[in-house]
């Protein structure tokens, strides 16, 4: 499979591009970034010899089998529609677009070529969420009642300040950047739609977008939802931590699953009718691998395999942040 990828960026430096290198079928065959000199960079430490600074240029002179989107929000919906009208498959990173209306523009586009669009919703391929959801699609424990979500951590700010003041800014923020995950597994766990979402938040340092949000919602099965996304946890300790925890309460038991604090660590619990398991265990935070693995299979077999996220999940995950954000700022008169 002939990989260009278009967005030389954070993520694109340690998941994607080392991903796409440790899989032997997989080429790297170019890469585009308007940077030179970071385009030149990646292009020597991962070994791409076409490189360049339009990425039309490079989808119209290099043969591609999928096109890798890595860039900053604003640019995915033109990057993905120009790959459409050239018939190139696409795996985009999240979230998809800046609207609900380009990303239904961007799905249509790319279904329209019959080509394989992916987003990157890489909780999906993490071993112990695999595990949650064959559970809750088995129905041992029943309907699932209430579903937690907390992820709170000092944000992106690690990456540099630029980079993090372009996410609480353009791309909207915590609740939107990385709550996209989690509006995206409550669709895939529960295979259900949100009904009502309601949010309220606080603003910490300034930006007008919200630091920390908590969204109470209803799923149309009357299943109840929290999730809490924060971008100001411990931002300002001597020593940083986070919380990710995900908990399900079903009618007839419950599943937790926990990283950290310590990286890597997983904890999952699960108290069913019939037994209770509790486990520690090693995880990836970011299963990159994985996820080029299915994508490479997916094209083989010309459909999305392994509960890889589509282009509608995609937006659907998208708009229901945004519905979480807009109800933050119109609670606060902005």
């Amino acid at each position: 499979m002939r990989v260009g990828l278009v967005g030389c960026g954070t993520v694109a430096g340690y998941g994607h591009l080392p991903a796409i290198k440790s899989i032997d079928e997989i080429e790297l065959v170019a890469l585009s970034d308007i940077n030179e000199a970071r385009l030149k960079e990646y292009g020597e430490r991962f070994g791409a010899k076409r490189l360049f600074t339009d990425y039309k240029e490079m989808l119209d002179s290099v043969q591609l089998d999928l096109v890798t989107v890595s860039t900053s929000l604003n640019a995915h919906y033109d990057i993905v529609m120009e790959s459409a009208k050239r018939g190139i498959n696409v795996f985009c990173e999240k979230p998809l677009a800046e609207t609900v209306e380009k990303g239904w523009q961007m799905v249509n586009a790319m279904k329209n070529t019959g080509k394989i669009f992916a987003v990157n919703f890489e909780n999906r391929a993490k071993p112990y969420i695999r595990r949650i959801k064959d559970i809750l699609s088995s129905g041992r424990l029943g309907r699932p009642m209430m579903m937690r979500f907390i992820y709170n951590w000092a944000g992106g700010r690690w990456a540099g300040a630029d980079r993090y003041e372009r996410l609480m800014r353009e791309g909207m923020g915590p609740i939107v950047d990385c709550g996209v995950h989690y509006f995206d597994l409550v669709r895939w766990f529960s295979e259900d739609e949100f009904d009502t979402i309601t949010a309220d938040g606080i603003f910490v340092e300034g930006y007008e977008n919200p630091d920390h949000v908590v969204a109470l919602c209803r799923l149309r099965s009357g299943t109840l939802v929290v999730i809490d996304e924060s971008w100001v946890y411990t931002h300002k300790s001597k020593d940083r931590t986070y919380i990710l925890r995900i908990d399900i309460e079903c009618e007839r038991g419950i599943i937790s699953y926990q990283m950290g604090p310590a990286p890597r660590e997983v904890e999952f619990k699960y108290y069913g009718p019939d037994e209770t398991i509790i486990e520690k265990a090693e995880e990836e935070e970011k299963p990159f691998v994985t996820m080029y693995r299915s994508i490479l299979k997916s094209i083989e077999e010309g459909r999305l395999v392994d509960g890889l996220a589509s282009g509608e999940d995609g937006v659907k995950a998208t708009e229901y942040a945004i519905m979480a954000l807009e109800d933050v700022l119109k609670r606060r008169g902005i």
